[in-house]
């Protein structure tokens, strides 16, 4: 799989082969990212802990401007690279795209850093619906309940998906809690 045409099914059985000690295949994700190869491959290595891939993607997200750096968020998030909190923060900008809004606040929510939550709180008032959404989550995932009553609307929405965010938020550290009825 490794050998796979398919990028995304070869960084992925290289990141496997990676994780479970494989130097050769961690090289060789080294190699596509450094070449400047897909931003899957500083992605799997983000996810194995690569300084590297994780500077690289950070210098994406803080100098993406209008493009969607989603998947570089996503990324960080995935590796639990909570000393990029700061520049995940800074993508909530309401200049920069939908989904690196998005993303933004769903990885900070991830991440757990409660001293974002003055960002996150100034996200509710972001004027696209769906980046508020993601920051109520990402509140509440926190354990700050300034998006309480936000949520207890998301958890009775005739829309599923955010029937199913709230649920997300309200089963953080609450395994018995009101979603569990939802």
């Amino acid at each position: 799989l490794s050998a796979s045409p398919d990028p995304a099914v070869s960084t992925r059985a290289l990141e496997i082969l990676a994780a479970v000690g494989n130097s050769a295949a961690k090289a060789k994700l080294s190699s596509l990212a450094s070449s400047g190869g897909s931003a899957q491959s500083d992605a799997a290595l983000a996810r194995l802990g690569d300084a590297a891939a994780v500077n690289r993607l950070g210098g994406r997200v803080k100098n993406g401007g209008t493009r969607d750096v989603s998947s570089a968020i996503d990324a960080l998030a995935d590796g639990d690279v909570k000393n990029a909190a700061g520049v995940i923060a800074g993508a909530l900008d309401p200049a920069r795209p939908l989904p690196t809004r998005m993303a933004a606040a769903r990885a900070l929510g991830r991440l757990g850093d409660p001293a974002l939550v003055p960002q996150l709180k100034q996200a509710l008032k972001d004027p696209d619906p769906p980046v508020r959404v993601m920051a109520a989550v990402a509140l509440a995932r926190l354990g700050d309940d300034s998006s309480a009553d936000l949520m207890r609307t998301y958890a009775s929405s005739p829309v599923g998906d955010l029937r199913l965010m709230a649920v997300e938020a309200g089963a953080a550290g609450n395994p018995t809690g009101e979603w569990v009825n939802v």
